[in-house]
């Protein structure tokens, strides 16, 4: 089997709120930060399961992972970068 395929006890699902708006994935750890339309923010680990979700008050134009996973960075709208760690506790706030 072709390592671009995936296989079927690898993939997963999670249904957000609302329509996905942005996506990044941290490259050693597999873990997903996801930003929808209604303004919350999901951490999914390697299996696609929830860690975290928090709502934030402004629409979310980018979202940014650290490599090993320990870093989650949203830019919302006003150009204010919020920064959460690993737990979803927030480390960050500010342009």
């Amino acid at each position: 089997m072709s390592n671009s395929r995936i296989r079927a006890e690898e993939a997963w699902v999670f249904k957000p709120d609302d329509r996905v708006v942005r996506m990044a994935l941290s490259s050693e750890t597999n873990w997903a930060i996801l930003a929808d339309q209604a303004r919350n923010v999901y951490v999914l680990d390697d299996a696609g399961k929830l860690q975290w979700q928090a709502q934030l008050d402004l629409p979310i134009l980018g979202v940014a992972a650290g490599d090993r996973g320990g870093l989650f960075i949203c830019l919302l709208q006003d150009g204010t970068l919020v920064a959460f760690g690993r737990i979803g506790a927030e480390r960050l706030r500010g342009m």
